[in-house]
């Protein structure tokens, strides 16, 4: 009789061992959320719509600054985000407007200037970022990975602070991730792609982005910034460690934005594994690498860039984390820069 009493106790003990462990897993789990998705509990209606991007290549992932060129997407207006409209439906929303400027570190009061200092942009590659939903009146919270495409209000150190798609405020992703994912999977999701972005290390003024309507490079200019780092971050390490070369300034009033506004005065700047998001001398990007390794000098030529080695009757540039070769025919092209 003690010997059964003995294994039920060990059994008993074993089985709430193993409740708890499911229970933590569950608790850990990492919510996929693809484009043009809402999750549940979002804070407001969709406030723009998402972009298709190309698929980010095998070796992106890691950590990266949120000043690093090519690692968002944009164009020259701002229609992936209605900002007026998220600020007029907080203010009529009281509950939510609390909740979400407590998330944000800013007082309900300064929604509508904080909002539209703020830059619709779009990620180039799948993030990690802590998400917050709205439910019976509280905020809740929960890690989740954005699909490369997805539109995001980008603060003045290069960090998504909203998701635009819902209007729900992002946050730091745990510093340690579940490798257990739940929700819809895309074709071409896998986990070692994932990227976190970190705060810049200093306010950035400009940045180096990749124009989603025809791939060429565009300089968009943030709006001054003036609401400090966002809350939740460690000190960022990025910045020694996310590009080959930076040229970042030590003071608040400029960043790499200022020599990103001349994409073709960089070297090719690249993530902690060595995938690079844009080239020097970048005129546009293969829509087929997202980490810009094959770029052309011709915007005009961005539909005949389909792979690492390109051959044309353009003048073309083929650029790797440590070699750039440019090979010229008799065809004759010129660099055309575009600015917002």
């Amino acid at each position: 009789m003690i010997t059964v009493l003995a294994a039920l106790v060990v059994f008993l003990a074993a089985m709430a061992g193993y409740l708890l462990w499911r229970a933590q897993d569950a608790a850990a789990a990492v919510t996929l959320e693809p484009t043009n998705s809402a999750a549940p509990n979002p804070f407001m209606p969709p406030q723009g719509p998402d972009a298709s991007v190309p698929a980010p290549p095998g070796d992106a992932g890691g950590a990266v600054a949120g000043s690093t060129p090519g690692l968002f997407g944009g164009s020259l207006d701002n229609g992936s985000c209605n900002q007026d409209q998220m600020a007029e439906f907080l203010a009529t929303h009281q509950d939510k407007a609390e909740a979400w400027a407590e998330v944000q570190g800013v007082a309900t009061s300064d929604i509508p200037a904080y909002v539209h200092q703020l830059t619709p942009l779009v990620l180039r590659a799948d993030t990690s970022v802590t998400n917050h939903g709205f439910r019976d009146g509280e905020l809740t919270s929960y890690p989740a990975v954005l699909q490369a495409g997805t539109a995001v209000l980008v603060d003045g150190y290069g960090t998504p602070r909203v998701k635009c798609y819902c209007g729900n405020p992002l946050s730091a992703p745990p510093e340690h991730r579940s490798e257990n994912f739940v929700g819809q999977r895309w074709a071409r999701f896998a986990p070692v792609t994932v990227i976190v972005i970190e705060p810049a290390p200093v306010v950035v003024e400009n940045l180096t982005v990749i124009n989603i309507q025809n791939n060429t490079v565009i300089n968009k200019p943030l709006p001054p910034w003036h609401w400090g780092r966002p809350p939740g971050w460690k000190p960022s390490s990025s910045s020694g460690s996310s590009s080959s070369s930076s040229s970042t300034s030590t003071t608040d009033t400029s960043s790499t934005d200022t020599s990103s506004s001349d994409p073709s005065s960089k070297s090719g700047t690249s993530n902690r594994n060595g995938g690079q998001l844009v080239g020097p001398g970048t005129g546009c990007v293969s829509p087929q690498d997202s980490a810009g390794v094959v770029v052309t000098t011709t915007p005009a030529a961005c539909g005949s860039a389909t792979s690492r080695t390109t051959t044309t009757s353009k003048t073309t540039t083929t650029t790797t984390p440590t070699t750039t070769t440019t090979t010229t025919t008799t065809t004759t092209s010129s660099s055309k820069k575009s600015g917002s």
